[in-house]
């Protein structure tokens, strides 16, 4: 394929809004794409950056020495991209932040979540709720994700830490959550892929007034 991007659904640019960049024509040879709250950003072949969308902070827009990206991240009026010296440029609300020895980095609603390359985890950006500041981990961290006000991390052995708001159990790890090979923090909820194998049907915990739903098999 020729890794043309396609998009659908609102469009801060065609419903009138000012301050705005518009996709270019026949956006191709893409290999990912990330969206924040209003912009989106594609990671080209070439290892350039291009943003379009909302872009008052500047979000959309790529700083000049973002020139060799091997991974881009995407949250609310924020971007980031890390490049193949492992340096992490943030750019977009908060103005421009660089970041050494980034191995993995997730944008939530107002915060950045960096996996650095000793193992360790810090981050960027509003600590508000505490999302920006982890508790000490049982395991290595294998990869990261910044929800809208909370953060995950998946350990080595397979599972989960949370932090942050909780206002709707989203941080509240599933009790034996185990097996997780995969992981995304929403604005008020979380995500884990897990193989952990079981035949028995699906499992609904209630925790206080929030359900937690465990699919197994």
């Amino acid at each position: 394929g020729n890794g043309e991007v396609v998009e659908w659904g609102y469009s801060y640019t065609d419903s009138g809004n000012p301050g705005g960049i518009s996709k270019p024509a026949q956006l191709k040879n893409t290999v990912a794409l990330e969206s924040g709250e209003y912009h989106s950003l594609a990671l080209l072949a070439n290892s350039q950056v291009v943003g379009w969308g909302r872009n008052y902070s500047g979000e959309a827009t790529s700083p000049d020495s973002v020139t060799s990206a091997l991974k881009i991240a995407a949250g609310g009026w924020r971007s980031g991209a890390i490049q193949n010296n492992n340096q992490f440029t943030a750019w977009g609300e908060l103005g421009q932040q660089v970041s050494s020895n980034v191995k993995d980095a997730s944008i939530g609603g107002e915060h950045t979540i960096l996996l650095k390359s000793d193992g360790t985890v810090s981050g960027l950006g509003s600590n508000s709720v505490g999302q920006i500041t982890p508790p000490t981990f049982t395991s290595s961290v294998k990869t990261i994700s910044a929800g809208g006000y909370h953060s995950l991390a998946l350990l080595e052995n397979g599972k989960v830490v949370a932090w942050g708001a909780n206002g709707s159990g989203q941080a509240n790890v599933p009790a034996g959550l185990v097996g997780v090979i995969s992981i995304s923090g929403g604005r008020d909820h979380s995500l884990a892929i897990s193989n952990y194998t079981d035949t028995t049907a699906p499992v609904i915990t209630l925790n206080g007034a929030n359900p937690q739903e465990v699919y197994k098999g």
